[in-house]
C-alpha cells in the first residue's frame, strides 16, 4: 500500500472524525505538519520551508492585536547576522541609526547644560541651581558613555550583516576600540559635584602674574570638544551615508568615511555648507576663547574685555 492510500485510509477512520468542524482560520494557524497522521513527518524540503517560514506571515491574520503585538517582537523576527541581503541590512541599519541618534540627543544636551553651567557661576544664580546642573550633567554622561558603546557594537554587527566583517570580528581587532576609548575619555571628564571649587594656579615669569585655574572650567573646555561628534553624527544621519550610499563606495573601493559626507555636502550645497562650519566654528572658538581669557587678571582699571562674548567672537573672526 502506497502512502497515498495509507493516509486517505486512516483520514477516514472515526479516529479522524470529530464533531466539531475545524475553522478555515484554525487551519491556517496550525502549520502543515501537525495536519499529518503519525508516524508520518514532512519530507526535507517542507520542514526547511517550515524552519525558515516568517513568524508574521503565519499567524498574523488569524491573531488579535495582542497576539499581534507579541509576533513583532518575537525574537525569530529579527533576522541573523549570516542572512545578509536587503532586510537585515536594513533592519541593522536602522537599530545604528537609532543608537546615532540617541548619542547626539544626549551629546547635545550636555554641550548645552555645560554652557550654563560655565555662565551660571559668573550670575547671581542661586547655588542649589548650580548643583542641579552639576548633577545632571552626571546623569547625561553616564547615559551618553552607555549609547556610545551600543552605537559601536549595533555598528559591528551591521559590518558582520554585510560581510564587511567576519563573524569573529571584535573591536579590537577591526581598530574601532581605540575610536570608542577616545570618545568615553571625553565624555567623562565633565564639570561635576567632586570637583567644584577645585582649582589650581599657574605663575607667568614674564609678566610675573599668578592666574587660578579651576578644574571644572577646563572640564568646560573640554565639553566643546564634543561639537566634533555632534558634526560627524549629524553627518552620519544624512542620506550620503545610508545603506545604498556605503554600497556605492565600496563598489568603488573606498571605506565609507564621513569626509566623503562632508564632500558630498560640499558639492550638492556648498554656500549653506561653508556657512554653518564657518557660523558654528566662530561661536565655538570664540566661546572657548572666554573661557581661558576671562578669568585672567586685568593690569588697567576697566574689567576685561572677553566679560563680552561679543569681543571673544569678533577676536575670533578676525583672527581667521
Amino acid at each position: 500500500m502506497c502512502i497515498r492510500d495509507r493516509y486517505m485510509g486512516e483520514m477516514e477512520s472515526p479516529k479522524y472524525q470529530s464533531s466539531t468542524p475545524i475553522r478555515l482560520h484554525d487551519q491556517m494557524a496550525q502549520p502543515a505538519s501537525s495536519l499529518l497522521p503519525e508516524g508520518l513527518s514532512p519530507r526535507p524540503s517542507e520542514r526547511a520551508q517550515q524552519s525558515h517560514r516568517p513568524l508574521l506571515t503565519e499567524n498574523i491574520l488569524t491573531t488579535d492585536a495582542d497576539e499581534a503585538r507579541a509576533l513583532i517582537t518575537h525574537r525569530s523576527l529579527i533576522p541573523d547576522v549570516e542572512v545578509g541581503g536587503a532586510l537585515a541590512a536594513n533592519f541593522y541599519f536602522s537599530r545604528w541609526k537609532l543608537a546615532e541618534i540617541s548619542s547626539l540627543i544626549f551629546s547635545v544636551t550636555l554641550f548645552f547644560v555645560s554652557i550654563f553651567q560655565y555662565e551660571a557661576q559668573f550670575e547671581d544664580v542661586d547655588s542649589s541651581v548650580e548643583i542641579a546642573l552639576l548633577a545632571m550633567m552626571t546623569c547625561f554622561a553616564v547615559i551618553l558613555v552607555s549609547f556610545r558603546i551600543y552605537r559601536y557594537n549595533a555598528m559591528m554587527t551591521f559590518y558582520k550583516s554585510q560581510k564587511i566583517y567576519p563573524r569573529h570580528a571584535t573591536l579590537h581587532n577591526t581598530g574601532h576600540l581605540w575610536l570608542l576609548i577616545c570618545e568615553i575619555l571625553l565624555a567623562i571628564p565633565h564639570p561635576n559635584l567632586i570637583t567644584q571649587g577645585a582649582y589650581f594656579t599657574l605663575y607667568s615669569p614674564s609678566s610675573k602674574v599668578q592666574y587660578t585655574v579651576y578644574v571644572n572650567e577646563v572640564f568646560n573646555l573640554l565639553q566643546l570638544l564634543q561639537s566634533i561628534f555632534i558634526a560627524r553624527m549629524v553627518l552620519g544621519l544624512s542620506k550620503y551615508y545610508d545603506v545604498s550610499a556605503q554600497r556605492i563606495m565600496r563598489m568603488m573601493g573606498k571605506p565609507p568615511q564621513f569626509i566623503f559626507v562632508f564632500k558630498a555636502f560640499l558639492v550638492r550645497y556648498p554656500r549653506r555648507t561653508l556657512f554653518c562650519a564657518l557660523f558654528l566654528g566662530v561661536i565655538i572658538f570664540g566661546f572657548a576663547v572666554r573661557i581661558c581669557e576671562r578669568r585672567c587678571p586685568n593690569p588697567g582699571p576697566h574689567p576685561s574685555v572677553f566679560e563680552s562674548f561679543y569681543n571673544c567672537l569678533w577676536i575670533t573672526f578676525i583672527l581667521i
